[in-house]
């Protein structure tokens, strides 16, 4: 009867695992990773340094976890993205708008839909996720040609 439960739970594993080497897993992958390190640091500094400090630094996290998702999803991907600008873009645009749809949670009194935050996380985001994604294709180079 285990044997059934091991083999079903090996069955499920393998199939996540192609599903996250996959191009869309990739994608979801990183978006998560940056979602999930945009939440975390948002909860840090807000007992580090207090709520009110967090609107200023939105930009800075979503620009920094842009960069480590625009690395990971070109890192991670086996063979070039058929359209690699289109996925980055939309990439920087989400990490952006779930950054600042997330700081509501931690400071109340800011608005829910704030246009001017979410044009300036996607105006940090964009530059610094095809940045990231620049430094994985130059090491996957370096990486190929040793």
């Amino acid at each position: 009867m285990i044997d059934i439960y091991m083999s079903g739970a090996k069955v499920t594993m393998e199939k996540v695992a192609r599903f996250t080497t996959s191009p869309v897993g990739v994608f979801i992958y990183g978006l998560a990773t940056a979602v999930i390190g945009i939440a975390l640091l948002l909860g840090f500094l807000s007992i580090l340094f207090g709520p009110a400090a967090l609107p200023p630094v939105l930009p800075a996290l979503a620009a920094f976890n842009g960069a480590a998702a625009g690395y990971g999803v070109i890192d991670k991907t086996r063979t070039a993205l058929a359209h690699e600008k289109l996925t980055l873009t939309c990439l920087a645009v989400l990490i952006a708008l779930s950054g600042s749809l997330l700081l509501p949670l931690f400071c109340p009194w800011e608005p829910f839909m704030n246009g001017y935050r979410h044009l300036v996380c996607t105006a940090a985001a964009l530059p610094f996720t095809f940045f990231g994604s620049w430094i994985a294709r130059k090491s996957k180079h370096l990486k190929n040609n040793k």
